[in-house]
């Protein structure tokens, strides 16, 4: 089981490796990299672009089982956000946010990658 882990972890920073190369070549400078806030709230990438924030998922499967893009649920979603919002609170100048999503399936060997910018809205939520 530990090694299957082991496996896991390098498999998904080999992902977050590729799409920093990704975001370099396309001028976008990763200032983030698994921002935390709290114990439940990651960002896997953070890069600036202009007065815009990106806030990046990277999701690496290996394609047996379920697809990557089948992570990125409504849950997932929310706790993007949250995130996001603590993250811009430290900021005394407004920031727009966008959230992208990088998607890498295969092996380091062979695989799949896609990049969707603007992957979704932020979820309303009424106080």
């Amino acid at each position: 089981m530990l090694k299957e882990k082991q496996k896991s972890a390098d498999w998904g920073k080999f992902a977050e490796n590729l799409t920093c190369e990704y975001l370099t070549e396309r001028g976008l400078n990763v200032t983030e990299r698994n921002w935390r806030c709290g114990n439940r709230l990651e960002v896997d990438l953070i890069s600036q672009q202009g007065d815009e924030m990106v806030f990046i998922e990277v999701k690496a499967r290996n394609g047996k089982f379920d697809k990557a893009e089948a992570a990125i649920d409504e849950k997932k979603m929310k706790q993007l956000v949250k995130a996001a919002n603590a993250y811009l609170q430290q900021f005394d100048k407004p920031f727009y946010a966008r959230f992208d999503v990088a998607l890498v399936e295969g092996d380091p060997e062979k695989y799949d990658f896609s990049y969707i910018e603007n992957a979704f809205i932020p979820p309303l939520t009424a106080r």
